[in-house]
C-alpha cells in the first residue's frame, strides 16, 4: 500500500514483544496466585464447617448424655421409693420376686 497511510513505528518490534511477554508472565503469575488463594479459602471454609459441625455434635451429645443421666437418677429414685421390697434373688434364674 502507499507509504503515507502507514503510521511510523513508535516501538521496535523486539521491545514490544519483550514487553508483551513480561505482561503475559505477570498475568500468569497473578492468575496462579489467585488460584492458590481461592483453594486456600475453600479449604478454610471447609475446615470451619467441619469444626462447627463437630462442636454442634459434641454439644448435642453432651446434652443427650446429661439428659440421660438426669432421667437415670430420677428413675432410680422413683423406683427406689415405689418398690422398696424388690430384692434380687440369685437362686431364681435372674428373676425379681
Amino acid at each position: 500500500g502507499p507509504r503515507g497511510l502507514q503510521p511510523p513505528p513508535t516501538v521496535v518490534t523486539h521491545d514490544w514483544h519483550h514487553a508483551n511477554m513480561d505482561q503475559l508472565k505477570s498475568s500468569e503469575d497473578s492468575r496462579e496466585c489467585a488460584g492458590r488463594l481461592n483453594a486456600d479459602s475453600m479449604r478454610l471454609v471447609q475446615d470451619k464447617d467441619q469444626l462447627t459441625y463437630q462442636m454442634q455434635k459434641d454439644k448435642w451429645l453432651y446434652s443427650l448424655l446429661n439428659t440421660s443421666m438426669t432421667f437415670n437418677v430420677i428413675i432410680k429414685t422413683d423406683l427406689g421409693e415405689m418398690l422398696p421390697s424388690v430384692r434380687w434373688k440369685p437362686g431364681h434364674h435372674g428373676r425379681y420376686i
